[in-house]
């Protein structure tokens, strides 16, 4: 569903109502951290949701940005979303080295149990998370340390795993 000026589309992920703003609606939450009146980010959470909001513009592909309020928060969970055969995956984006070649890996992994809290059904998502398919090492397909359902061996922008 779109909302009537398209700043956002609200969808569900896992059986729980995510909003998914537009890159423009993105770009004014860096200078402004309230959407709808509520608080998307803090002074301690700011440079995070920044750097997620830069890793989802360069990987606009294959990522999106979306965020909802569980009972009882005073504000917006932002929320990374795989675009994985024609659905949307919730995913951690995570920083690991490849025990093979060493090289610095950013990866996408689905089993970090925050990712369900306040999900209707966080025990079946989180085991259907885990049946997902892994991929190995961009550099040398070696497998990674941590799950990983999507991995690229650039840099990256988000330093929180």
């Amino acid at each position: 569903m779109n909302n009537s000026d398209a700043q956002f589309e609200e969808v569900l992920v896992d059986g729980q109502a995510v909003i998914i703003p537009t890159t423009e609606v993105w770009q004014e939450i860096v200078h402004n951290p309230n959407f709808l009146g509520v608080p998307v980010y803090s002074d301690h959470t700011k440079k995070l949701v920044i750097g997620l909001i830069a890793f989802v513009s360069k990987h606009k592909e294959q990522f999106r940005l979306g965020m909802f309020r569980s009972k009882g928060m005073k504000s917006w969970t932002v929320l990374p979303l795989l675009l994985l055969e024609g659905r949307l995956q919730r995913v951690h984006i995570e920083h690991v080295v490849c025990g093979q070649c060493s090289g610095r890996v950013t990866i996408a992994n689905p089993t970090e149990p925050s990712l369900y809290f306040g999900v209707p059904n966080e025990l079946d998502a989180t085991r259907n998370a885990l049946t997902l398919s892994r991929v190995g090492c961009p550099n040398c397909c070696t497998p990674l340390s941590r799950t990983a359902i999507w991995a690229d061996s650039d840099k990256g922008v988000v330093d929180n795993g």
